[in-house]
């Protein structure tokens, strides 16, 4: 009889260790899993807002890549004045030289930003993908835990008989 009852204290002491041990190790999981979304808001979120700076400092070189040729303008059109030089053909091809300066400034202005927003947004976009399949491991792992309850109650109870 104590043999039976000894039998029977092992078969429920090791059905409530498996059970207490699966249930951490799935809370483990559903914890890092719930971790690395937040990562992945987090990262999601912050290439927001660095892409909002690549706009605003982009918007403000433009700005002063405008005044300079304002101001450069204007005291090219004051020299070439004070000097009497007035219309003609040397003092327009400086002008258009001028402007053609801006403008390409101002292109290379825009590729550079449109590149530093594509290797922001990939670099995110790769970095929240990574986050989301970890978290997604995680949750997998933590669901294959609870099915394998019953597996590994089995085989303690399969270790139990077995001495």
């Amino acid at each position: 009889m104590g043999g039976a009852v000894n039998l029977g204290g092992a078969l429920v002491t090791g059905a409530l260790s498996v059970a207490g041990k699966n249930k951490s190790e799935r809370e483990y999981y559903r914890a890092m899993a719930q971790a690395a979304d937040k990562q992945a808001a987090l990262q999601e979120a912050a290439s927001k807002r660095q892409a909002e700076y690549i706009f605003r400092s982009a918007a403000q070189e433009s700005t002063r890549l405008q005044q300079e040729y304002t101001a450069a303008q204007s005291a090219q059109k004051a020299a070439f004045a004070a000097n009497g030089l007035g219309q003609s053909a040397t003092v327009q091809q400086i002008m258009q030289d001028s402007r053609w300066n801006l403008l390409t400034d101002q292109q290379t202005l825009r590729q550079n930003t449109a590149d530093e927003l594509y290797e922001n947004n990939l670099s995110a976009l790769l970095g929240v993908q990574a986050k989301r399949d970890e978290a997604s491991q995680y949750r997998s792992l933590s669901s294959r835990l609870s099915g394998s309850f019953l597996s590994q109650y089995l085989q303690r109870l399969f270790n139990v008989f077995s001495y």
